[in-house]
This record gives C-alpha cells, structure tokens and sequence, in this order.
C-alpha cells in the first residue's frame, strides 16, 4: 500500500485538529481512514494505487466534505488540502424542576446522538439558578436527553429523545425523569465498642458524589439509585475502612443479581442490605506495617521510592507516602485490617505491588518488598539503504498501540533511548510513515538496530459457498513475535495495511448468508512491500449424515454426539437424545466426523468422513 497525505482546514483556514479523513477504492476494493492531528496533517496508510479512489473528512459540527474523486500513484499522494463547511446546527432548550433537588447542587443536561457508530463531541448545558438549561451546536439529527446530577440527589435518568433539524432549537418544556427510582439508606457508624464514630464517610465507590458524613451520634443517611445493587463502604480517618455489604431495593431485586460493579477480587460472601432497614458498620481500629523496599537483583536497599495503600477491594485510601531513607525502610501507622495490598514505585524501577494480612490493631514487622529494576532500550531506526528514520515510532510486543498511546520516537539520527519499556517486552517495533512495520527482538542494556522497508499488506475477499458472507473479522497473529491484531469487517472484502513482513496465523469469523457462524485458520506468508492477496470460500454445508439409532426397548433412552473438523480448522457440533429407536437425518460441514452413541452402559463410537454433496447413513445399536 501507498499513503495519502494532506491536511484538514475549515472554511478560515484554520487547521481542523481530530478530523476522521476516509478513503476507498472500487478496483481493487479497499478502505482506510485516519485522524488529522493537532495541526490538522493527515496520513492515511495502506491506499492502494487506483484511478478513482473516494476521500472525504468529517469532524463534530461540521458538515461532511464533498467526496474528491482522486488518481492515486505507485508513490501515494500527498498536498491534499480538504475544507470543511460549518454545519447548520441546531439546539434543545428546556426547563428543570429544582425543586426536585434535595439540596442545592449542581445540575447537568446532556444530549447524547443516537445511534452513533463513532465517538461523539459531548453536547451539554448547566442549569440555570432559574433551571433553565440550552444545549446549542447540536449537527442535525436524533438525540437522547440525559439529566445528571453530582452530589446528593445522584439523579441519572433518561428524559426522552428529540430530533434536531438545521438552525432549529426544539423546545422540551419542564422535562423530569420518567420515575424516580431513588433509594435512601440510613443508620449509624461504630467502633468495636460500640461508641459512636462522628465525621465518619459512607459512601458508594461506583458512583461519584454519593457519600455521607455521620454527625455527633455517629448517624448518616446516604442517597443512592434504586434500580441497581450498589456496594456500599464505610470508613473513618483513624479506623479501618470496609465493605458494609451491596444495597438492594425493590427494582434492583427485579433485575440480574449484581453483587457489585467491580467484582475486582475472588467470589466471596457478602451482606445484602436492604435499602429499608437501618444499618450498624462497625469499623475495626487501623494496623501497622514496617518493612524496607531492596532491588530485587541485588537485594540492596532503595532509598527513595513513593508507597500507596490500596484497599482490598480496589478503592485508594491514603495519598502515596514518600520515603527517603539510607536503609529503604519503611512505617505505616495507618493500615486498613483484614487484607492490605501496598504499591511502590520509585524511579528507575517497575512498580512492586505485596499483600498481606494484617489484623486490627496488629503490627507487622519485617515486611521486605522487591523491586525489579526497568530494562533501558536503545539503538537506531534505520531503512534499508542504511540511512536514519526521523521521528520513528516505537512500541512494545506488537504495533496495535500506534492508535492508542503516544509512543516515544527516533531524534534527527534516528536514535532512541527508552527506559520505561516493560522488562517483558520480547519484541519492539517501528514504524515511520511512508514506511513499513519494522521489528527486532528486544535488546535490554545494548543497542539495536530496527531496519524500515517499504508496507505490507494483506488483503482479499471471503465467501461462503460463491455467496459474500457478512460481518467478517480478521485476527492475525504470530505468538513467536508477540504480535496480535484484530480488524472488522462489514462485508466480505477486507484489505490490512502496515504489517510487519514475517508469517501470520490469520483466523477469520464470518456469518454465512444463511446466517451460519463459519471460523477458519489459515497460514499466510508475507513479502515485504507487497500486498499478499487471501481469498477463501467456505465449504456449503451440504454433507448430510442419517443416523438410525436402535435400542431394546421404547423407554431405554440414547444420547448422540457429532464433531465435524474440517481441514482448515473449523468445527461443527450436534447433539441430540432420544428415547427408543430414532432416526436423525442432520447437514455438516464436508470434513472428519466422530460419532459417540450412547444408552445406559453401552457406547459406540464411529469416525467418518463427510465428502461434499454427499448422504451417508450410519446404523448404531445399542440392544
């Protein structure tokens, strides 16, 4: 494949950063798409070389561009410049009952469009002291209003939906939420000698803003949503922190058991609260931990690194702890019982993680919690006539991350230095536009050399029977080098650019036009800066199997079980039971068949193989 270079304005000619700019062609079918960046320059990889190829951008308000009907080359394309247009958006506009608040807190409306397949701007208004709200700059189309407050009420609710049309505000009126499904708990906070804990927390870790204060009296009452189970947690600046058990109301009851949103650690029992009955925590005074932080290598001490305390059940309790001292040691006086789970970093090191019991009012001593020190990577990037790449990019075990983190790139010598790889890093790639993937094994503590060439690709069409199959999904992958990337597609064509030229396991999954799921695993050998063209039809599943079964009596029951594996990896299961003799006539796959029967004590098994096109008949007796 080529690359399609150019950049995105608006009608100023202003650059239009985080624009979706797509490309297809017709012969050979293909697409690809990129974002523009900051200074709106776009590279879209993988083209391939046509005479009409299609490119248009989008982006938030703005209207889509005009499609450019382009010649693509054997070297790409580049100086592309495209305009987009300001839309003629529209706006909801409406009013929120205040009164409906517990307290005065802030109020948010937020209007999400529906039925989109990418990530939208988000579209929100404040409301007002006088609850009126005004979401403006929607594009047209069909939006679900949302209210959402953040503190106390903890009202999240869908309103209604409404349709936006060009240079139109629709007016909604005073909107509310369709039932209120709110819940309140109360009760009281405690130590082990049941003395009141005033300035104690309660509170709901998944949903932000619900906690409460206890007062004098050590009593609290909590607001939280009604139509789901919620985990609720209890804790107190000098006492431990626990998990009082997950709240149920009357609607959430109705609902698929949820023991909580996190479910972070191992099944374990929990205490179901009802949201109607009064609830006593009782929190359980706080341990103590001593230790020091060595080198995992060396077992000498670390001086200086930063300790957490997280909480056995995922929430953080206490900011990070730093530590400077000549001996790595370490003291927490503040330690939640039950199970701790303490996290240290320090520079130069990948972060350590210990758990530990730890009983309330306990001390424990001599904790010692190594550290392995981060491996540095360095080398050069380098093409294949041996000059530098500039501003290459990098990235461990395999190159999916270059659409997600912002990876470290090569200096004007192609150089780089990175020290905060992971030590398991096997295989570390680049890439450069214009370029191909390129991959080394990773090097720790030494340099290395990645070599560039020119872009692999893969690409081809997946039939079933002569007939396009649907919502196909291509996984590739190469265990050895640590690579894996998955790709959908909408119909049968699918064409993968910038892949590193070393052999593939490509596993495709696709839906047949009789809406049969079809799975294939085929081997694909890659050259570099060639597109390696993969067509594959799916067998018809037109082997048809009848089996009799006979047993002694009409009452003795039978059970049969069918495994087809085809040469290229697919299978196909059937199963049945019965009582007395039965005849069963079934479709498969054309492949090796194992039959089990089954009645009682007695089995029999038969293996067959299933030609296409085909009708056999197999007898089982089981008298």
């Amino acid at each position: 494949g080529v690359t399609v270079e150019g950049i995105v304005v608006d009608s100023a000619g202003k650059p239009v950063a985080g624009a979706r700019v797509s490309c297809s062609g017709q012969e050979p079918p293909w697409s690809s798409s990129a974002y523009s960046g900051e200074d709106g320059q776009f590279v879209v990889e993988g083209a391939l070389p046509t005479v009409d190829m299609h490119l248009w951008a989008s982006y938030g308000t703005f209207r889509d561009s005009p499609r450019l009907g382009i010649a693509v080359g054997e070297n790409g394309l580049d100086g592309l410049r495209v305009v987009l247009e300001p839309g003629q958006s529209g706006g909801i506009a409406g009013r929120f009952n205040l009164d409906l608040l517990q307290a005065k807190e802030a109020v948010r409306i937020k209007a999400m469009r529906v039925g989109a397949s990418l990530p939208q701007p988000a579209h929100t208004s404040e409301v007002n002291e006088a609850g009126e709200f005004h979401i403006t700059d929607l594009p047209p189309g069909e939006y679900e209003l949302r209210i959402k407050t953040y503190s106390e009420s903890h009202i999240d609710c869908a309103v209604g939906t409404y349709t936006v049309h060009p240079g139109e505000t629709v007016e909604v009126g005073e909107i509310a939420c369709e039932r209120d499904t709110s819940a309140t708990l109360r009760g009281k906070v405690v130590n082990e000698q049941g003395q009141p804990l005033p300035r104690a927390y309660v509170y709901i870790p998944a949903i932000m803003g619900a906690r409460a204060r206890t007062d004098a009296q050590g009593m609290f009452t909590l607001s939280c949503p009604g139509d789901r189970a919620s985990r609720v947690m209890a804790g107190h600046a000098d006492y431990g922190t626990v998990e009082a058990g997950v709240m149920q109301t009357e609607e959430s009851a109705r609902m698929p058991r949820a023991r909580s949103e996190m479910d972070m650690v191992e099944e374990r029992p929990v205490n179901v609260i009802q949201a109607s009955e009064s609830l006593t925590i009782v929190l359980p005074p706080r341990g103590q931990v001593s230790g020091r932080v060595i080198d995992a290598v060396t077992s000498k001490p670390i001086t200086t690194y930063s300790i957490i305390q997280a909480l056995e059940f995922g929430d953080t309790w206490d900011a990070a702890v730093k530590v400077s001292d000549a001996q790595g040691k370490f003291h927490l006086d503040r330690v939640d019982p039950v199970r701790a789970h303490l996290e240290v970093t320090a520079p130069g090191y990948v972060r350590g993680e210990h758990s530990l019991e730890v009983q309330p009012g306990e001390h424990v001593t001599g904790v010692e919690i190594p550290l392995t020190p981060r491996a540095i990577l360095s080398g050069r990037v380098m093409d294949r006539q041996g000059k530098p790449v500039v501003h290459a990019q990098l990235y461990p075990n395999y190159p999916k991350y270059r659409n997600a983190d912002t990876p470290l790139g090569t200096d004007e010598a192609g150089r780089f230095l990175i020290e905060h790889f992971p030590p398991s890093t096997a295989v570390v790639y680049a890439w450069a536009p214009g370029y191909g993937v390129g991959f080394s094994p990773a090097v720790f503590n030494a340099d290395m050399t990645i070599t560039l060439g020119p872009p692999t690709a893969v690409e081809g069409r997946i039939t079933a029977g002569g007939e396009e199959v649907e919502q196909l999904v291509v996984n590739l992958q190469n265990e050895e080098q640590g690579f894996y990337e998955r790709w959908e597609f909408e119909g049968p064509d699918f064409s993968i650019p910038m892949l590193p030229a070393f052999p593939l396991e490509a596993r495709f999954e696709a839906t047949d036009p009789d809406m049969n799921p079809r799975k294939a695993v085929i081997s694909i050998e890659l050259v570099e800066g060639q597109t390696t063209r993969l067509d594959f039809d799916f067998p018809p599943v037109d082997a048809v199997l009848r089996v009799t079964v006979l047993t002694a009596s009409e009452m003795d029951s039978h059970t049969i079980d069918i495994t087809v594996t085809t040469d290229y990896g697919e299978t196909q299961g059937f199963g049945s039971s019965g009582r007395g003799p039965t005849t069963i006539t079934h479709s498969f796959l054309p492949g090796e068949a194992e039959l089990r029967a089954t009645a009682g004590n007695k089995e029999q098994t038969f293996n067959i193989v299933l030609s296409p096109a085909s009708e056999q008949a197999v007898e089982v007796d089981l008298r």
